[in-house]
């Protein structure tokens, strides 16, 4: 099961412009994408890019709800924000947005 520093982990390799974690992205199936500059991706899309897909998907999405991540990502000038909303979580397409 993936931990909240994975996913912050991620999202600073992102945020820095790091070359193989965007190769990475870039590599990865449709849920996860770089669009106009932003990373977007859906939870599912996460969990695979970090590699957390042996865990349970309502974990991580509890993980990703309850933990401070928004506000670590703010203290770095950024944030998750919904991208496309469907109506459902687990369908939502989120970006990184810079703030």
């Amino acid at each position: 099961m993936a931990d909240i520093e994975q996913v912050l982990g991620l999202f600073e390799a992102v945020l820095a412009g790091d070359a193989e974690t965007l190769r990475r992205i870039d590599s990865c199936p449709s849920e996860v994408s770089i669009c106009d500059g932003q990373f977007v991706f859906t939870l599912d899309g996460l969990r695979l890019l970090i590699d957390a897909n042996d865990g349970d998907a309502r974990l991580f999405r509890n993980l990703l709800y309850t933990s401070r991540l928004n506000a670590d990502l703010r203290a770095r000038g950024a944030e998750v924000a919904v991208f496309a909303g469907s109506g459902k979580v687990k369908s939502n397409r989120y970006y990184l947005k810079t703030t």
